[in-house]
């Protein structure tokens, strides 16, 4: 590990993942696909089959009578109106949110002596972990670090 100062925010870079948790992400997204299209799958049902028609227009011609189609209809598009605003705030403010936070100043690097006191080991030793590519460090009871 280098102590150069790097970009900021640290990014988290593709790595091999194992394959059992590429299986389990790729199983939980086909539950969640399915578990979602048989959701939606009675309202289309309800929407193709002409019971809407039905059972919110009544027995009258959409064609002959306009405004009061539209006006039959007016809670359902008010509610779409609503989802979308709210959908839209909830976006524009966790991007104004996302780009204060980039704004901020990268947290300051320890020095030498902290950081090595806050892993318990000594400045030697914690130079030797940072000069090498791999390292297995293990804690014991007491909290204290070992290279390995």
């Amino acid at each position: 590990m280098n102590l150069t100062q790097e970009p900021w925010p640290p990014l988290i870079l593709d790595a091999k993942k194992p394959s059992l948790m590429w299986l389990r992400d790729l199983v939980l997204s086909v539950m969640m696909w399915a578990l979602f299209a048989l959701l939606f799958a009675a309202p289309f049902n309800f929407l193709g089959s002409g019971l809407l028609e039905r059972s919110v227009l009544g027995d009258f011609r959409v064609e002959d009578h306009w405004i009061e189609y539209f006006w039959r209809i007016l809670p359902y598009l008010v509610m779409a109106y609503v989802l979308a605003f709210t959908l839209t705030v909830a976006a524009v403010l966790t991007i104004r949110r996302r780009q204060r936070a980039l704004l901020l100043a990268p947290p300051r690097l320890l020095d030498l002596a902290e950081d090595a006191r806050r892993a318990g080991m000594d400045e030697g030793e914690l130079l030797d972990a940072r000069a090498e590519r791999i390292s297995v460090v293990e804690v014991d009871d007491e909290g204290l670090h070992r290279l390995k």
